[in-house]
């Protein structure tokens, strides 16, 4: 996952565009995909590599996050029957990020909202003391509040992700209650 990756998508973005659609489907989206199979933060050096990473991008995602959150207009002009996305996978989020990404995907229309293996399954303190059960917890409160904002929302997915006990209560009635969730 590359910062001139994240650069193009943003930059698609403050033009008005979808940076993502798919052929011969009514669907119009923005999708992050890191498609390799190994994380790209596994192995003994998991948490250093980490931190120098998140260092590095976090200009990238604060600028992804200015661009999405002025994108909303782009919504409007979308035909009635095109399905719009935002699809997260394979890309491990710091906390920062996760709070960039919960501000700017705040009331934003996407009917399918896919945040699936975004957390690495091993536990370990970073250098603020945090664990990544925290994260994954605050995770699961950002994604909350998102099918919470958006009354378009038709499908959720959330492969991959643990999700705290003391989250699965207020997840599942967030579901339960959403006006237009499959």
């Amino acid at each position: 996952f590359t910062s001139a990756f994240l650069q193009d998508k943003t930059v698609s973005m403050r033009k008005g565009e979808f940076p993502r659609e798919k052929e011969n489907d009514k669907t119009k989206g923005i999708s992050l995909n890191y498609d390799k199979r190994e994380h790209i933060f596994a192995g003994d050096n998991a948490f250093i590599v980490s931190d120098l990473v998140y260092e590095n991008i976090l200009p990238y995602w604060r600028e992804f996050a200015a661009a999405l959150k002025q994108f909303t207009p782009a919504f409007g002009v979308l035909p009635d029957d095109c399905e719009s996305f935002f699809i997260l996978r394979n890309v491990q989020l710091n906390a920062e990020t996760i709070h960039l990404l919960r501000g700017a995907l705040m009331n934003k229309p996407f009917h399918e909202l896919r945040i699936m293996y975004t957390m690495d399954y091993t536990l370990r303190d970073d250098n603020d003391g945090h664990q990544d059960k925290y994260r994954r917890a605050m995770l699961v409160d950002a994604i909350t509040a998102l099918v919470q904002s958006n009354k378009y929302l038709r499908k959720l997915d959330m492969e991959g992700n643990l999700v705290p006990r003391d989250r699965i209560g207020k997840l599942c009635s967030s579901v339960c209650n959403h006006p237009s969730l499959l």
